[in-house]
């Protein structure tokens, strides 16, 4: 039964976690195989238990993918299966339910495939009829009027709706605020701004009425729209601010919101205020996707172009359209929306003069499907077009858009209609008080009852307190539960002190271990420092075999090589020298390091103790893995600049290592020599030191620089990087000695 349940949770979070990646705004092809995976593995998993209901919720959720994803037939056909094996099973309610998720599941996008969607929706209603379930099969044709209304058939959609609100209301179902939204959007399609209001009005109030909120701040960003349209602006801003701040949980829209009330604040001449509101907001809510991230570059460049920093008003806008695009192409961002980005943009060009561009974006708005503009929307389109005929001298057309703009916007925004507005504005104000108004004598009822009630049973107290029969019972129930408080606590006292005891011993025993792990490190430390002596030692013995053979050589060129080679394992025997003689037995202290270094090799040569070495070597400590090399380096490098880059034995000789980013370093040294002879390339010097300085380079994971035209200069990059990434030395192995 426990492993059950486990399962069960497992898949409830995989279907959301697939639900999230394949709805998520501005989703890529990586999501959609996201969504896959989880759903696929919910589906393993349930078929591991006995429950049929997960089955077929995993399979649903893949069908849903497979249509988004483009693959309708596959995607009809699973659904096609689960609806005959509801059929075959006699289970109308789970038969019709499955058609419904397959109606759903079909994007109104996709207009060719809208004939089976509404198919779909019809026989969830017909099914939920015959099963008796009223709500479902009233909600299924409301989502046909849903498909009407995005092909643009508004008179089937309004008729359908009015059904509905009609029937759902015959049936006392309250949450009739879905409903008022989608008559709501065909009036705004129809441009019938008073019914439009009356509905979005009505949107709210049942919304409150019925404690909905799930879609609040949808519903008064719709409403906000609206009171722009008809120019009331402070009411659009209310119903924005609403939206923003008292339901602020549906946060995909918040920046569409925000884009709003900038615009608002710009048309009461206010545009500095709308740019500071937009910054403190984006401070605290950054974009989570290209959704919110174009509606914001939006709220810019109109604050940015009613301020005139029209150069920075066009970049914000660019931007926005790019990533509208991208939103719009993705069926994440509304058509309306879509639409008024590309308004915004040729109204931009227009009025400042690029009328070329503006035709440009104005061509791929005309592209989009007109019933799904409303007349608004349409009017705006004429008015764009009117002016950039104008400005490309097409007159005939240009007056052809403006009397068609003219036409509209008359029938949209004719005196009567404003004047009904405004009423209906003050009807729904003062219901809107006369509710607050019965709210409050409800109150006062209520306090009196409150009243009467506490009066009642004050006297009952009164009289069960004078009743001393009563009063002995009410004492031996009390001292019968003071012994079974003490009993329960004397019970609670022994097994804290039983659990204190196993405590303390658990701390003795963990103590215990603490102290063998610290006396084992401390042995792998001494043995660590006592590996770092003996190869200290061994290099040692390898310098004095070197000195030892340099006695008998009487050739310049091997003593030479073989000074040079006592020096490099002088370079790498000092390294072990510090690593067992400092308390840290795995880094080397560089500016100590150096230091010894350099000191040591001044005093190997005679000529080089009038040179100057100016050293600036920042606080840093490096493990054994690039200690070594980076020592190797500067062994060659200051040798050297000791045999050759001071021919007069006077000069000045820099070493610098610097920290650049907290990974990444810089070494750089310095001569003020004559340099090499002109005409030399350094890359086709056949010399095993510059070979070296290379390959070591190499391992050290780094570049390097070298440049003789004035003086020597050697830079050389590098990174500190953890052990498993360090590239490993050219033999195969790291860099150590």
């Amino acid at each position: 039964m426990e492993r059950s349940t486990e399962d069960t949770a497992r898949i409830k979070l995989m279907l959301r976690l697939g639900e999230y990646y394949m709805y998520k705004p501005g989703r890529n092809r990586g999501d959609l195989d996201s969504a896959r995976y989880f759903q696929l593995g919910a589906e393993r998993l349930a078929g591991h238990i006995a429950d049929p209901k997960w089955k077929v919720l995993c399979s649903e959720a893949i069908a849903s993918r497979l249509i988004n994803n483009g693959n309708f037939s596959a995607g009809k056909q699973l659904y096609l299966a689960m609806a005959g094996k509801f059929k075959s099973q006699n289970d109308i309610e789970g038969e019709a339910r499955v058609w419904l998720e397959f109606g759903k599941s079909i994007p109104v996008e996709y207009t060719d495939l809208l004939t089976d969607k509404i198919k779909a929706y019809e026989n969830a209603a017909k099914l939920f009829g015959q099963s008796g379930n009223r709500i479902q099969e009233i909600g299924a044709r409301k989502e046909i009027a849903d498909v009407h209304l995005n092909e643009g058939q508004l008179v089937i959609a309004e008729k359908e709706l009015l059904t509905v609100l009609s029937d759902y209301r015959a049936i006392h179902f309250p949450k009739l605020h879905h409903t008022y939204f989608l008559l709501s959007a065909v009036s705004r399609l129809r441009s019938d701004l008073k019914k439009e209001l009356y509905y979005d009005l009505a949107v709210r109030k049942t919304m409150i009425a019925t404690a909905d909120t799930i879609d609040a701040a949808f519903f008064l960003c719709k409403l906000g729209d609206c009171y722009d349209d008809l120019g009331m602006l402070d009411h659009s801003l209310n119903a924005y601010s609403e939206g923003l701040y008292k339901y602020h949980s549906a946060s995909d829209i918040k920046y569409s919101i925000v884009k709003r009330m900038v615009k608002v604040m710009i048309a009461q001449q206010r545009p500095s205020a709308a740019l500071k509101f937009l910054n403190e907001y984006r401070k605290k809510n950054v974009p989570a996707n290209a959704f919110e991230a174009s509606a914001m570059f939006g709220a810019m460049g109109d604050c940015f172009w009613a301020m005139n920093e029209l150069p920075k008003a066009e970049n914000a806008y660019r931007k926005m359209i790019e990533l509208g695009d991208h939103n719009f192409r993705s069926r994440f961002l509304p058509v309306e929306s879509y639409v008024k980005y590309y308004q915004i943009i040729c109204d931009f060009y227009i009025k400042t003069g690029n009328y070329r561009k503006a035709a440009n974006y104005l061509a791929i708005l005309e592209k989009t499907p007109k019933t799904l503009f409303s007349s608004i929307m349409m009017a705006q389109l004429r008015l764009l077009r009117f002016k950039t005929d104008s400005a490309s001298g097409r007159y005939l057309n240009a007056i052809q858009n403006f009397q068609a703009y003219k036409k509209i916007n008359d029938s949209v925004f004719n005196a009567s209609r404003i004047t009904e507005v405004s009423e209906m504005q003050f009807r729904y104000d003062m219901e809107a008080k006369d509710r607050n108004l019965q709210v409050q004598a409800k109150n006062l009822q209520l306090q009196k009852k409150d009243i009467e009630l506490l009066t009642k049973q004050n006297q009952l107290e009164h009289y069960m307190v004078e009743r001393s029969g009563m009063r002995v019972k009410l004492i031996g129930v009390l001292m019968l539960v003071l012994v079974l408080l003490l009993s329960v606590v004397y019970n609670r006292y022994r097994l804290k002190i039983r659990g204190n005891k196993e405590l303390e011993l658990k701390q003795a025993q963990i103590s215990t271990k603490n102290v063998e792990l610290e006396h084992l490190l401390n042995e792998n430390q001494w043995l660590l420092k006592e590996v770092h002596h003996r190869v200290k030692n061994n290099l040692q013995i390898v310098i004095s075999l070197l000195n030892s053979q340099s006695a008998y050589l009487r050739d310049e060129t091997a003593l030479n090589a073989v000074i040079e080679s006592k020096m490099r394992v002088q370079a790498m025997s000092l390294i072990h020298q510090k690593l067992y003689t400092c308390d840290n037995a795995s880094t080397i202290f560089m500016p100590e390091y150096i230091n010894d270094l350099t000191g040591y090799l001044k005093d190997s040569f005679k000529s080089a103790r009038h040179i100057f070495v100016d050293l600036e070597i920042a606080s840093i400590s490096l493990d054994v893995a690039q200690a070594v090399p980076l020592g190797l380096i500067l062994n060659e490098a200051i040798t050297n600049a000791f045999k050759y880059a001071f021919p007069l034995g006077k000069g000045e000789l820099s070493i610098r290592l610097s920290q650049q980013t907290p990974l990444n370093f810089k070494l750089t040294i310095n001569d003020n020599g004559p340099g090499i002879p002109a005409g030399m390339d350094l890359n086709k010097v056949k010399s095993f030191g510059l070979k070296l300085m290379r390959g070591l380079t190499e391992d050290l994971g780094g570049t390097i620089d070298i440049d003789g035209r004035s003086g020597m200069n050697i830079s050389i990059g590098f990174s500190i990087l953890p052990l498993l990434q360090r590239k490993p030395a050219r033999n195969g192995s790291p860099v150590n000695v």
